[in-house]
């Protein structure tokens, strides 16, 4: 006789914290429009979109990216989690080609109250 295994069940996902306010590298707490642009540690470009996202410009093996990335703190920094997306040239080319299309798509889905 074979015995069942043990129901599995879910474990909830560990909470990440936020970002202190004593960091070196710090996050915008304005609106994002506001949010002028940072140098990181590593000289990398970058703005905060909200309170643990950013989108940062940088090289990596030889070729230029764009980066949009979640952000977690540990010991006082902030690092660059494993949600994010990267963008090469080319990629961001077309993203930037077709941002005012968007604006004005947001702008129909939300009528007049969309502030840009």
């Amino acid at each position: 006789r074979t015995q069942c295994p043990a129901p599995l069940v879910p474990r909830a996902a560990p909470r990440r914290r936020q970002f202190s306010d004593a960091r070196q590298d710090s996050v915008s707490r304005g609106s994002e429009s506001d949010s002028p642009p940072y140098q990181n540690e590593e000289g990398e470009w970058y703005i905060s979109l909200g309170a643990r996202r950013r989108m940062t410009v940088r090289k990596y093996q030889g070729r230029i990216l764009v980066d949009f990335r979640e952000y977690y703190e540990k010991d006082g920094r902030a690092l660059p989690g494993n949600k994010g997306l990267s963008l090469n040239e080319d990629q961001f080319r077309i993203l930037t080609t077709h941002l005012e299309g968007a604006v004005e798509e947001i702008k129909r889905l939300h009528g007049t109250s969309w502030k840009q």
